[in-house]
C-alpha cells in the first residue's frame, strides 16, 4: 500500500473500480526501499519533534533554537497522544494477521525509514554535542 506509493506502482485504475495490473511486489519493495534511502529528510510520526530538529539540522546545518541540546529528542518538551487509548483499539488476532498480511512491505519501509530517521537523529545528537 505505502510501499507501492512510493515505488510508484501504485494501481490507481483498479482502485477506482477498473482493471487490475499486476505488480512485482519484489522490486516495487527495492524501490520503495531506495525512495527512503535516497530522500533528502525521513521523519517518522512517533518522533514528530525529533523530526523537526533533525529537519532543521539537515537544512541549516545547526540545531534549530527550540531544539535543546541537552535532551534534542524531546524537543519543545511535549508528547500529544490526542487523549486515544490504544489498547480500546485493537483488533481480533485475525483480522491483526489479515492487516499484517496486506502490509508485510510497509513494515519492512518502515523499518528502514525508523532506521534512517536513528541514523539522522544520532547526527543530531553528536552535533549537539560538537563529536
Amino acid at each position: 500500500m505505502q510501499a507501492r506509493k512510493l515505488c510508484d506502482r501504485y494501481d490507481h485504475e483498479s482502485a477506482f473500480g477498473g482493471a487490475k495490473r499486476p505488480i512485482d511486489d519484489d522490486a516495487c519493495l527495492r524501490d520503495a526501499l531506495g525512495a527512503v534511502a535516497a530522500a533528502w529528510h525521513v521523519g517518522v510520526l512517533e518522533a514528530y519533534d525529533a523530526g523537526l530538529c533533525v529537519l532543521g539540522l539537515r537544512k541549516s546545518g545547526k540545531p534549530h533554537k527550540h531544539c535543546a541540546c541537552a535532551s534534542p529528542t524531546s524537543s519543545w518538551g511535549e508528547k500529544a497522544t490526542h487523549h486515544t487509548h490504544s489498547s480500546a483499539n485493537r483488533p481480533s488476532d485475525r483480522v491483526a494477521a489479515a492487516v499484517a498480511n496486506l502490509t508485510a512491505a510497509d513494515a519492512a519501509v518502515y523499518a528502514a525509514a525508523r532506521a534512517r530517521f536513528e541514523r539522522d537523529r544520532a547526527a543530531l545528537d553528536a552535533a549537539c554535542h560538537g563529536t
